[in-house]
């Protein structure tokens, strides 16, 4: 692993998209409100409708780019209410689908499990599948090594979610079409799972805090 390419490219996607302070700088209500949205993906594997949530913190959950409401659910990153082509199961959970290549790497420590990842080169289309752990590093076979992560920075996201436009930049890559790519620009899997989990700690620490979601508001 490049530990300092990691640092960097943490540091860029924190900048680009500050998640974890805006979530943090809402009242206690809507930190609950967020938690037990979370915890219902996490649980059911599926989105909660929006009528799940306090309408107020819907509210400001969405004006913060935190929640994503849309006809199939509330998607809450990383998990994604509508179909993309990240896919994720493993025989326990219903197959689930990620807003990008980054979020697909951290689902597996919320799931506390291993699970089949099948996507494809964004590039070239060609099918891409491989089962990632939920630990500090997928566990590698036959495919792994020829996977990149193209995780392109600096996407502003002033006019419109991240899952609309930083997250259409943040993709799987087959080792042919990323060794077109400056050593910058691709993360192995490793790199990128290691710069997702960073970026999706503080959910962790949410989790623990509020164990019983909204019930600790009311």
């Amino acid at each position: 692993m490049n530990i300092e390419k990691i640092e960097r490219g943490l540091r860029d996607l924190r900048a680009d998209f500050p998640l974890e302070d805006r979530v943090l700088q809402e009242s206690i209500a809507v930190q609950a409100a967020y938690v037990h949205a979370l915890r219902y993906w996490i649980g059911h594997d599926r989105p909660p409708t929006a009528e799940y949530l306090p309408a107020d913190a819907i509210e400001h959950l969405v004006s913060a780019d935190a929640l994503v409401v849309t006809t199939e659910g509330v998607g809450i990153y990383p998990f994604s209410a509508q179909e993309t082509d990240i896919r994720l199961h493993n025989g326990t959970h219903r197959p689930i689908c990620t807003m990008c290549a980054v979020d697909a790497l951290v689902i597996l420590a919320l799931w506390q499990s291993q699970a089949r990842l099948e996507t494809r080169c964004h590039a070239c289309h060609r099918s891409l599948s491989f089962v990632v752990g939920a630990g500090s590093k997928p566990y590698p076979d036959a495919e792994l090594s020829e996977v990149y992560i193209h995780l392109r920075n600096r996407q502003s996201r002033a006019e419109q979610p991240a899952c609309g436009s930083l997250c259409t930049k943040i993709y799987f890559l087959c080792s042919h079409c990323a060794a077109v790519l400056p050593p910058g620009a691709r993360y192995t899997l490793q790199e990128a799972q290691v710069i997702g989990q960073q970026f999706f700690a503080f959910q962790h620490g949410l989790l623990r805090a509020f164990p019983n979601g909204l019930e600790e508001v009311s």
